[in-house]
């Protein structure tokens, strides 16, 4: 058995466990990273094949990456903001919604799409203005606290405005079922239907894309290297193959390696972090019972595709194409959670 002390151990290498590592070390805080995979960058990974296609897993698009936006600050502070470049997807469209009989293309800035939601579903204007509203109000809410939308939908649903599920709202503003399908365009980000999806989750993942989407360029390869690159220059250490099996709270004794420190942060969900690495007699009855009923949402299978002419050629544009063959997004869910 050997012991290392840390200033900050950090569990999971994905982007907020590299951000944070990289933070900590900057700040001169001995920091190790310890990642169970053989590669670092969790849902941010990618994959190269005949030594010129790099395809990423999990990471297409993120929003908010423009200059003054949040990822430009955090990059610029850990010195990484000329590495790492993020290319605009298409403003007026960065989400293309195709429906057998309807298309629909989702814009940035909150009162384009407004106008445009207006435009496609006028006799629901009314409700997406208070749908809108609502999301906005949720995605402010450490900033500017309840507002009147968040009370009035306190008042129908009789319940805490952090906790309505995204069908709970659509629900209480009786909005038809494809504009429905369309205001939830965004729940393949999260993998989950608006009847289990949080209305709070939904708003800030809403709220970033209205500040325009990106992409990085040459994929998420440059953001993985420069996040690593930057805890080791600043002398932490990023360690794979590392599988941490228990958060020791007090004095014990463990098989194997034991890396003591004074924070501990998780990249890892809350479940096993709690549960299992802390353990469930270290937090509350109520809090396990909570963390017992979480369960993870639909994984996604993908097929990638190498082309040998340029998309614009195709006629498609800077866009992520959704084809959907109902309006009905739990009908669509509950098929792949039925197998």
């Amino acid at each position: 058995m050997t012991q290392e002390e840390y200033d900050v151990i950090v569990i999971g290498s994905g982007m907020g466990g590299l951000a944070t590592a990289a933070l900590t070390s900057r700040a001169g805080l001995r920091t190790l990273v310890l990642e169970h995979h053989f590669a670092a960058g969790g849902n941010t990974q990618c994959f190269r094949r005949k030594k010129m296609f790099d395809f990423d897993v999990g990471l297409h698009y993120i929003g908010d990456c423009g200059p003054g936006g949040l990822y430009q600050t955090v990059l610029g502070q850990l010195g990484l903001a000329d590495k790492v470049e993020f290319l605009p997807m298409d403003r007026d469209g960065f989400d293309t919604l195709i429906y057998p009989d309807f298309r629909f293309r989702v814009p940035a800035g909150w009162d384009t799409y407004e106008s445009r939601l207006k435009e496609a579903f006028p006799q629901e204007a009314r409700a997406i203005e208070r749908f809108l509203a609502f999301m906005k109000a949720l995605a402010a809410r450490r900033f500017a606290g309840p507002t009147p939308e968040i009370e009035a939908v306190k008042r129908r649903l009789n319940k805490p405005w952090d906790a309505c599920t995204l069908g709970e709202v659509f629900d209480s503003l009786e909005c038809s079922l494809r504009l429905r399908s369309v205001l939830s365009a965004e729940s393949g980000t999260y993998g989950a239907p608006p009847s289990r999806a949080s209305a709070a989750l939904h708003a800030f993942i809403l709220d970033h894309y209205m500040k325009g989407a990106y992409y990085v360029r040459g994929g998420s390869r440059a953001l993985i290297d420069g996040l690593v690159s930057a805890i080791e220059e600043a002398g932490g250490r990023v360690r794979l193959r590392s599988r941490v099996q228990r958060i020791l709270l007090e004095n014990g004794r463990a098989k194997g390696e034991v890396f003591r420190a004074r924070h501990v942060v998780s990249n890892a969900d809350a479940k096993r972090t709690l549960l299992e690495m802390v353990g469930e007699e270290h937090v509350s009855k109520e809090l396990a019972e909570r963390l017992r009923a979480y369960r993870m949402s639909l994984p996604l299978f993908i097929i990638y595709l190498a082309l040998e002419v340029d998309p614009r050629e195709l006629g498609l544009r800077n866009s992520n194409y959704f084809l959907n063959p109902t309006y009905d997004p739990e009908e669509q869910y509950a098929a792949a959670y039925a197998g």
